[in-house]
């Protein structure tokens, strides 16, 4: 047990410790419930190496303390993981160009799908397989569209009473109507309310309004004292009240505020417009494009497309800078902890090239960033470096007792590389149930992440000990030592 703590025990901890640091870079995302789900999983690990080097090993020395003998049995069974695993190494050390070729092939071939992934947020993807009320809420989307039309608004802040912004507003209006999701009325005119078409609903309605300030024929007063006297008829009229102060804000006797109220087309139920992520982006830019000046008032688009359109760009910022920032402090921690710049690059090796291969396959298998799959990278982190700092423990270890070179990658593919498969075996296995969820990002999530083990696992065992196996050549030659002055002084 003292053994096993010290030569694994460093392992652990430093795989723990850049795990955990992986999983707290989703503090920097933007989005609280990601932010939580880093927290709560760099304090899982936490737990788990706390009672793996204590309770775990306690119960270990419980059940083996009587016994003298025999404690690990040889089995020699050529069927055996340990016989696997040694072929596995003897392949790694004659084949070590293969193993690079290999490697850069299907590398390129995986950064070719990189370039083309998407991020894409689908509201239908969260709903249930054959459930009826989400199938009901689809048909009702269907056969009576204004049940399912959601609202962007233009909020526009400043001297809002004036005719600079009642003319900002006409056109605008006339800017909405070629915008693809926005709403139509029966007349083909876009569907929207404003404190300008309430202004026309209210001339219509008595014509005498006209006359007492000065509004032309587009619903716009003569001067800025007769858009305040409108203003001030509207909002406390018992008949336009109501609407007048949805979209108009007074603050004391001064207008600080109003809104375009602009009705979209719902994404639940068109089948033909595309994934959410891509409507919210069109709905977005488009109300932005509308857009115009507003005399001395600001304008800014909001609402439910908008804004989430806004967290997946989030997403995807957030997750590309807790990557940078999770491989760049994992990669300085191993250059102190390993004494050796080079070193602690080479442990990085397995996550840059598993992230490749990862976000590839999600473009190859049909699927995109999505709000579950977005957290791919930073588990690769989490998972790759922690399989990567397991070999180059093992091999420092046996390298600077054996002064072997080969001898090291042999050791550590054969036995490091036996247990780093049954965990990654059970762990994707665990990731891998979720394709039996009922919801298809949950799925989705579950695949990735067992295949992220998996390349996590196979970049760790075939490609990095060619690596080290190089860079312990090289290092002994220019040394004359591997790891340490004046061990391991043996052939390379």
């Amino acid at each position: 047990i003292i053994a096993s703590i010290q030569d694994v025990g460093m392992a652990i901890f430093l795989a723990t410790l850049t795990t955990v640091i992986a999983f707290l870079s989703f503090l920097t995302a933007g989005i609280p419930p990601l932010r939580d789900f880093g927290v709560l999983c760099a304090l899982g690990i936490t737990y788990t190496l706390i009672t793996a080097l204590t309770f775990q090993t306690a119960a270990r020395f419980l059940l083996d303390r009587k016994k003298t003998t025999g404690l690990v049995s040889n089995n020699n069974n050529k069927y055996s993981l340990d016989g696997y695993m040694e072929k596995i190494s003897k392949f790694v050390l004659k084949q070590p160009r293969v193993i690079y070729v290999l490697t850069i092939i299907i590398t390129v071939i995986m950064a070719s799908g990189v370039a083309q992934v998407e991020t894409t947020f689908d509201m239908n993807d969260f709903l249930p397989e054959g459930n009826e009320a989400m199938a009901l809420l689809v048909d009702i989307g269907e056969f009576f569209p204004s049940a399912s039309e959601s609202q962007e608004y233009i909020l526009i802040e400043g001297t809002v009473a004036s005719v600079a912004t009642l003319k900002g507003i006409s056109t605008t209006y006339e800017n909405l109507k070629d915008d693809q999701f926005v709403t139509k009325t029966p007349a083909g005119d876009p569907k929207e309310t404003s404190i300008l078409s309430i202004i026309r609903t209210a001339v219509r309605d008595n014509s005498s309004l006209s006359a007492s300030f000065n509004i032309d024929s587009y619903g716009i007063p003569g001067d800025d004292d007769d858009v305040v006297g409108i203003f001030d008829y509207l909002f406390d009229h018992d008949e336009f009240m109501m609407d007048v102060r949805s979209v108009l804000h007074r603050e004391g006797t001064t207008y600080d505020a109003t809104v375009m109220r602009i009705y979209t087309s719902s994404s639940y139920s068109d089948e033909n417009s595309g994934d959410s992520n891509q409507q919210s982006e069109i709905v977005y830019e488009s109300l932005t494009d509308d857009m115009v000046s507003y005399g001395n008032a600001s304008a800014i688009v909001t609402g439910s497309s908008s804004s989430l359109f806004a967290i997946m760009g989030s997403m995807t910022e957030s997750q590309l800078l807790s990557t940078f920032i999770s491989v760049l402090l994992a990669a300085l921690i191993l250059m102190i902890v390993f004494r050796n710049p080079i070193l602690g690059l080479i442990s990085i090796i397995p996550v840059g090239v598993s992230i490749i291969w990862i976000v590839g396959s999600i473009y190859f298998i049909g699927y995109s960033f999505n709000i579950m799959t977005v957290m791919v990278t930073s588990l690769n982190i989490g998972i790759g470096i922690a399989f990567g700092i397991h070999v180059i423990q093992r091999f420092r270890l046996t390298a600077d007792r054996t002064g072997d070179v080969r001898k090291a990658v042999s050791k550590t593919v054969t036995h490091t590389g036996g247990a780093l498969f049954i965990a990654a075996l059970t762990t994707a296995a665990g990731f891998g149930m979720l394709i039996l969820a009922p919801l298809p990002p949950e799925q989705q999530f579950g695949l990735i992440t067992a295949l992220t083990i998996i390349y996590s696992y196979i970049t760790s065992i075939f490609v990095l000990p060619p690596v080290l196996m190089n860079w312990g050549i090289w290092r002994k030659k220019r040394k004359g030592f591997i790891i340490s002055p004046g061990k391991g002084k043996g052939d390379a």
